[in-house]
Parts: C-alpha cells; sequence; structure tokens
C-alpha cells in the first residue's frame, strides 16, 4: 500500500517530532483511466445513498430521538442523504458527458436493525468513503475530475467528523486520513452486495476476508490485542506456501502511516493474534500481509478489517448507554458478521448498601423511572477520566428484574400509564449499558439471567417475608415484590428457549408485540455472545449458553433448541412455545390508556399516602382475564405465491437476523464442547431438517452469502456444502465436508442436478453452488478456467433441463410455480455473473 513520496517529504518535514512516517508512492491507475476511477466512486455513492434512503424508510425522527440523537440529528441525516443523491447525479452526469456509461446500481444489503446500530454503521462507510476518495485522487489525471473529487472528499469528511461527534467519538482523532487503494474499499464494500445483483463491471477484486474475535467496543493503542478468527487456517487456504513458521505481518494503515507487526499462532493453530502499535487511532485499518516492507495488493492475503483505537489513556466521553450491539458489520465479528467491536470492559464495583437500600424502596414502591435513573448515573461515572475507575453495578437480582421489566406486557404493549412505557425503555438502557461498559463477567450476568435459579429466588424471599429475621447477605440482595419473583420472565419462562421459541412466534404472528420481544432478544444475545467470546476455552464450560443448554434439564434437547429458533407461530410452534404472560398480545385501547392515566393524576397523594397505582401489582391485567385463545394472527403470503422477501414467513429481516445469531452461536458451541451440547454434524442435520422444507425465496435468503456471514467461513462452507449434499443427485460422487477447493467444487458440486425433478430443488441447489463459489472467491480468489466454465454450464443445463421434465408431470412435487423456475433461471445467470467476474480478473492479471 502506498501514498506519493512528495507528501511524506512534506509531512516528515512538519512533523520531526511525529513518530516514523513510512515512504508511500500512488497507487496504480486501474483499467480504463479516469473513467473507470468515476465509475468505482458512483459505486459507492450507489451504496452511500441506498443505505440512508433505507434508514430515513425505516426509523422515524421520534426513534433516533428515543435512541439519544436529539433533533436536529434526523434532519441532518436527511442532508446526508440529500448530498449522497446529488454526488450520484453528478457523477452519471459527468460519466455520460465524457461518452462513458455510468455502471449500473447493485442491489445492496445492510444489517442495521435499530437507530444506533445504522448510526454506527453510518460512521464507518462514511470513513470509508473518505479514504476511497483520498486513495483514489492521486490516479486521476483530468485536473477537472479531480477537482470535483477533491470537493465531493471534503464533504464525506465532514459527514464522518459530524457522525463520530455524534456517536461519543472524536470528530478528528488523527492529524492523517488515511489512503486505501481500489482494491481494499471494494473488499470492504463487497459484502453488502446482495445476491441477485446484476454483475459487477469494476476491475476491482476483494481480498479474503479477515474476520476479527472481537472483546472489545474500542482498542487502546499499545495495548490491546486483535486475534483474527480461522485466519492461520485461512491463509494456508489462500497459498500452499504459508506455514507455521511463515512469517505474516497485520499491517496497521492509520494517516500516512503503514506499520507492520508479525502476528503470532493461537487457538490451537487457527487464529493469528497481535497487539496494536502506539501511534494510531481513529478508524483504523489492517491487512495481513507476506511482506514487512510491501505492503501492495500482490502481498496481501486477507482484509482490510477496521478497528476504532483510540491513544493509550485517551478513551473517548462515549454516553455508553446509548450504543446497542450491532451485530451486523462485515469488518469486525466472531463470524464474519457487521458488528461493532465489544467495549473494553470496566472493573465493577458492588453498590454501597445505602445505595442498594434505596434502589430497593424504589422497587418495592413501584418508583421503577427513579431507580434506573440512579443506576444508571451511578454505572456511568468514571468511564470518561484518563483512569478507567471501576463501575458501579447492582447485584443480580436488580439485573434480572429489569430484564422483566423490559419485556413485561404491563410496562410495554399493555401500558397503563406513560411512566411504564418509560420503565422498559430505561430498563433495557441501562442493560446495554452493564453490557458494553462492565461485560457480562463482571456483572455477573449468569446468575442475574438463570432460569434455573427462580424457585430458590422465590423460596428465599417468601422465608423473608414470613421469618422476621436478619437476612443474610444472599437475601438482602432479593426484592420481595412479585415482578422480581413468581410473576418475573425467570420464573413464567420454562427456560431461555421457551422465551426464543415465543419471540420468534411473536415475530410471524405479532409484529407489534415482537418489536419489544426484538429489543430485549437482542440484548440478550448480545450477553450471550459477549460471555462466550470473552471466556477462554477452558472457561467456556462455565458460560451463560452453556447455562442454557443444560443437559441435566431434561426439557432442554438439541431438537428443542433448534425448533425454537425457527419457531413460525404455526401450530405446532405455538403449542410448544407458548406466551409467557397471559394476554401477552393483547394491545391496550386508547381510551383506556387515557382514562387510566386520567386516573392516576387524580388519586396520587403523597401528604394522604395515596401513591395512586404505583402501588398497583403490574400483573393486575393478567389476572382479570383469562388467557388468550386467539392470537389473531396477521396474513401471511401464501408459499405457492410468488414471493421475493424470503423473510417474510420467518418473521422479516430483523428476526431472520437473530435467528442466524443464534445459529451461528448454537455452531460455535457445538465445535467447542460437543459434550455439553451435540456435536457439530449433529447439529447441522438439524439444522438441514427445517431449512430445506423452507419456500424457495426464504431458503435462497438464508443460504445467501450475507446471510452465512454471521458464520466463520468455514462454517459457512461446511453447512452449505451439508444442504447442497442433500438435493445433490444420486449419481454425484461424495465430497468430503471440510475440504473445499476449486477442484471440489468442479467436481463435486457444479456439474449436477438435483435428485428431483423439482423445480424447487433444481433451484435451490443452484443456489447452494452460487454461495459455495461466492465463498470460496471471497476466501481464497476463483480462478477462471476452461474447465471450471464448461462444469458450470454443465451444471446449469442440467438443472434446468431436469427440472422441465419434472414440471411436465402434474402432481410432481415442486414443479407448481412460475417463481421457483424464475429463481432457477436467475441462479444460473447469477452463477454466470461470478464466472465472468473471475475471467476478467483473470485477464486483468494476464
Amino acid at each position: 500500500m502506498f501514498f506519493s513520496t512528495a507528501a511524506v517529504a512534506l509531512v516528515a518535514a512538519g512533523l520531526s517530532s511525529a513518530s516514523p512516517i513510512e515512504k508511500r508512492i500512488a497507487f496504480p491507475a486501474p483499467p480504463g483511466g479516469d473513467g473507470t476511477i468515476l465509475n468505482y466512486a458512483l459505486t459507492l455513492e450507489y451504496l452511500e445513498r441506498k443505505f440512508y434512503q433505507e434508514g430515513l424508510a425505516n426509523y422515524t425522527q421520534a426513534d433516533f430521538v428515543g435512541a439519544g440523537f436529539a433533533d436536529p440529528f434526523y434532519a441532518n441525516l436527511q442532508r446526508i442523504y440529500f448530498d449522497e443523491q446529488t454526488h450520484v447525479s453528478f457523477l452519471s452526469g459527468a460519466l455520460t458527458a465524457a461518452g462513458i456509461t455510468p455502471t449500473v446500481e447493485l442491489k445492496y444489503c445492510f444489517p442495521s436493525t435499530d437507530p444506533v446500530s445504522f448510526v454506527t454503521l453510518s460512521s464507518v462507510l462514511e470513513g470509508v468513503g473518505v479514504s476511497a476518495y483520498l486513495g483514489a485522487a492521486a490516479s486521476i489525471m483530468d485536473k477537472d475530475y479531480l477537482t470535483a473529487a477533491g470537493s465531493i472528499l471534503t464533504v464525506e469528511s465532514r459527514h464522518s467528523s459530524y457522525i463520530r461527534a455524534e456517536l461519543g467519538e472524536s470528530p478528528f482523532p488523527f492529524p492523517f486520513d488515511t489512503p486505501l487503494d481500489f482494491n481494499e474499499v471494494y473488499s470492504l464494500a463487497a459484502p453488502f452486495i446482495c445476491g441477485g445483483s446484476s454483475p459487477v463491471t469494476l476491475p476491482f477484486k476483494a481480498f479474503p476476508a479477515l474476520v476479527l474475535q472481537c472483546t472489545q467496543y474500542y482498542y487502546e493503542a499499545g495495548r490491546s490485542t486483535v486475534t483474527f478468527h480461522d485466519a492461520f487456517l485461512n491463509a494456508m487456504a489462500f497459498s500452499s506456501a504459508i506455514t507455521a513458521s511463515t512469517p505474516v505481518y497485520a499491517v496497521f494503515f492509520s494517516g500516512l502511516q503503514q506499520i507492520p507487526i508479525q502476528v503470532r499462532i493461537t487457538q490451537g493453530n487457527k487464529d493469528y493474534k497481535v497487539t496494536i502499535p502506539t501511534g494510531v487511532a481513529g478508524q483504523v485499518y489492517v491487512v495481513l500481509s507476506t511482506s514487512d516492507t510491501d505492503f501492495s495488493d500482490a502481498n496481501i492475503i486477507a482484509g482490510p478489517a477496521i478497528l476504532e483505537v483510540y491513544p493509550i489513556g485517551g478513551q473517548p466521553s462515549i454516553d455508553m448507554s446509548s450504543q446497542v450491539s450491532f451485530q451486523s458489520s462485515p469488518f469486525s465479528s466472531d463470524a464474519a458478521t457487521p458488528r461493532v467491536p465489544h467495549p473494553q470492559y470496566r472493573p465493577s464495583s458492588r453498590l454501597p448498601l445505602e445505595v442498594r437500600d434505596h434502589c430497593l424502596i424504589y422497587f418495592e414502591e413501584g418508583l421503577y423511572p427513579q431507580a434506573i435513573n440512579l443506576l444508571l448515573s451511578l454505572t456511568s461515572a468514571g468511564g470518561s477520566t484518563p483512569t478507567i475507575k471501576p463501575a458501579f453495578v447492582p447485584p443480580p437480582a436488580y439485573l434480572g428484574l429489569l430484564a422483566t421489566l423490559a419485556i413485561h406486557p404491563s410496562f410495554t404493549n399493555r401500558a397503563k400509564t406513560p411512566d411504564k412505557l418509560e420503565t422498559a425503555a430505561l430498563a433495557l438502557k441501562y442493560l446495554r449499558l452493564v453490557q458494553k461498559t462492565v461485560g457480562p463477567l463482571n456483572s455477573n450476568i449468569n446468575d442475574a439471567f438463570n432460569f434455573s435459579s427462580m424457585s430458590r429466588r422465590v423460596s428465599t424471599t417468601r422465608r423473608r417475608a414470613r421469618d422476621s429475621v436478619s437476612p443474610d447477605k444472599e437475601d438482602a440482595d432479593s426484592i420481595p415484590i412479585e415482578l422480581a419473583n413468581e410473576t418475573s420472565l425467570w420464573a413464567r419462562a420454562d427456560d431461555f428457549w421457551h422465551t426464543v421459541g415465543w419471540a420468534f412466534n411473536c415475530s410471524v404472528l405479532h409484529p407489534k408485540r415482537w418489536e419489544r420481544w426484538r429489543m430485549w432478544l437482542e440484548c440478550v444475545l448480545g450477553f450471550l455472545e459477549d460471555d462466550w467470546n470473552v471466556r477462554s476455552d477452558e472457561e467456556r464450560e462455565d458460560s451463560l449458553i452453556i447455562n442454557y443448554l443444560d443437559a441435566e434439564n431434561r426439557n432442554i434437547n438439541d431438537k428443542r433448541v433448534v425448533r425454537a429458533v425457527f419457531a413460525d407461530g404455526g401450530t405446532r410452534s405455538l403449542a410448544e412455545f407458548k406466551e409467557i404472560w397471559n394476554n401477552e398480545t393483547k394491545e391496550r385501547k386508547r381510551g383506556d390508556e387515557a382514562e387510566a392515566i386520567k386516573k392516576a393524576a387524580v388519586k396520587i397523594n403523597i401528604e394522604e399516602g395515596d401513591y395512586g397505582d404505583f402501588l398497583q401489582s403490574s400483573d393486575d391485567d393478567e389476572k382479570d382475564e383469562p388467557p388468550s385463545s386467539d392470537p389473531t394472527p396477521i396474513a401471511l403470503p401464501h408459499p405457492a405465491v410468488p414471493n421475493r422477501d424470503g423473510s417474510l414467513l420467518l418473521g422479516g429481516s430483523s428476526a431472520l437476523q437473530l435467528r442466524l445469531r443464534l445459529l451461528s452461536l448454537l455452531s460455535a458451541v457445538a465445535f467447542d464442547l460437543p459434550e455439553r451440547f451435540t456435536p457439530l454434524a449433529k447439529l447441522f442435520d438439524l439444522y438441514l431438517t427445517h431449512i430445506r422444507p423452507l419456500p424457495l425465496p426464504t431458503f435462497a435468503m438464508i443460504i445467501s452469502p450475507p446471510s452465512l456471514n454471521h458464520f466463520p467461513a468455514s462454517a459457512a462452507s461446511i453447512l452449505t456444502q451439508y444442504i447442497a449434499k442433500s438435493l445433490i443427485s444420486a449419481s454425484a460422487p461424495l465430497p468430503r465436508l471440510d475440504v473445499l477447493d476449486q477442484a471440489t467444487i468442479e467436481k463435486y458440486y457444479l456439474p449436477w442436478p438435483a435428485n428431483t425433478m423439482g423445480i424447487a430443488d433444481n433451484a435451490k441447489l443452484g443456489a447452494c453452488v452460487e454461495t459455495l463459489l461466492r465463498l470460496f472467491d471471497g476466501l481464497v480468489g476463483l480462478r477462471w478456467t476452461a474447465t471450471l466454465e464448461k462444469c458450470a454450464e454443465a451444471g446449469i443445463r442440467a438443472r434446468e433441463e431436469k427440472a422441465t421434465k419434472g414440471g411436465r408431470r402434474k402432481g410432481e412435487a415442486g414443479a407448481v410455480t412460475g417463481g421457483d423456475r424464475a429463481w432457477l433461471i436467475e441462479s444460473g445467470e447469477r452463477i454466470r455473473g461470478v464466472l465472468r467476474m473471475a475471467r476478467e480478473a483473470c485477464d486483468l492479471a494476464t
């Protein structure tokens, strides 16, 4: 990776006290010169425009305000969207005026699930945009184009600074921005390109993904270590010349610097690990290179990945309570999923006795907002000082109560007063704060979110109420109210998988109730993932997910766990995973809500000891009415009706993302601790049982590369092969599932039809083949050969011919809709598109 020698000389002359800056030269101009560069910029502007267009459509001004982004933030986002739209129009016009055809807009998939994750991804994309324009500038020959690109660059930089400031990060963390070359930027943008897009016509190629196994929200230069998940295994797959003794370097790009640090192999010869060097800050990029002096594309074997880095002792003044777990960034995750890094956890300190008693009084009197606001202020304090101080954390029973308040219907969809709605929002906010600043271990979340211990808590509380004796330390932390005991989530649900199954039933049948369960499940799943990731291999047997998979509980088994993840609101799912509280999905009428507010306001008289409904049980609604017998489900599209949004039958995109995150976590558990759960092969058999019968649009969405980014690359490959193997013709030879190379794809997958004449089965197999090609191309790089193309064309013909025969036979399974046939034809075209890109890359290389 290079930059201009002249620029380096000027910088070195002006910064005599700065750390050494490596000499860099201009990136080589791509084929097609300025026209290619303008289309490259247009592609990035398309992506940014679509990102803001979707975000503004998905989230309202109230959503952003509720997430902590006060006005005029929403109006400023609209302005940013207008800027991106203007950039698209300008670049398209410039290309047309020059007689060059503007590149077509691709289909993009963005993984944000709420306003905070949207804004966090916005910060990353804006930073990449700045680096893209800066890196391309030296290759632009026409001065008018260069001036225009510079004008756009400065606006993108202002966008980036504004978004960073809103997230509590430094708006200008480093004296210089970081240039990236064309392939590096394309590598960062490629994971957002959806399946079904037109083939990319630009002469750029993505490097294999570099996946971070994150344990921090931000990283500290000179202190924090970074683990690259499966990077050593992937490097050996990339080049046969790489062995355990081959020196490989993590090269950190920050401003005009490029700092190589030799990596070390960890985790049973799977991962690479390195300590972040000093002298870097802000949005830092890292690649793996086989050279510590030449960082050109020829020596890069993976990356870039993105880190948010702060100087030693320079952590941001950030309101961590507004940050949520975001599993949707291609730059950092245990699986190649887009997600924001987790916090560098602060040590914890037990709440002083006086404060605990104060909170307990608030809880007992139903003054929940006061209690939670007190906890928010105490836990947040001390996180922005140069020396990190321990965070005050309440006892597990308090956290367990807050988890109930965040989802209980009396505080969400059936809330009588605004105070109760505020209680649920504050409870969720506090749990997120604990997750990001203190983490699962320091907060003792295993005890707080423990279903099996609830019976002990209930009996302890009743014993204290019966016996007038001084409580011991454990008893002193209990909360003697129904919501913390017999009517809590932890007592009402059979186990964690009961809540998962019911939540996903709601995603299909009760969208309004699902919105509450979605936020709760995202929070708890964030704790589960963090708890698993931060533990060493030896400590994982004590993790929370293992607690939830405890084989000693006779109700929990691998089949029931997977059924919960795939709960679809059908009769069987509703029978197995019933509502947690009676009448849970019933909405409160607006008239009743207004009357309740008016009644509460009249009744409150503190001097007379009348506290309105503050001291009433929150389960009054539940006790006054019998359980709901008619869940009034929403209408769902029939599987036989052509439907392009494959996520609808599983509750929509947000539900699908959470299901995939759970499947990925379960896969990790099965791989590392099969004796505590189930072997990975058996688990994938269970996945197959649920995935293969899905309607084609839903199947295609699950098996697409963007969805499988939730898994490590090796797990995604094995799962895809598992599914393909179940669909492929019986005459095809059987491959090894632990090996994926180009020869394997050509021999065992590309040329074969399905084992039935059904159109859907042949289209599903085509989707699997396409995914295997894309996974291999992203991880190692697909090499075009005549044999590869011959095998691909043979398979496309074979699947279409077999499906045509099936379509002529009435009653043949899968030969029922024109929609399925369209999917089959499109899968063949997408496979051809992948091969065209491989051939173009081959032509450029020669």
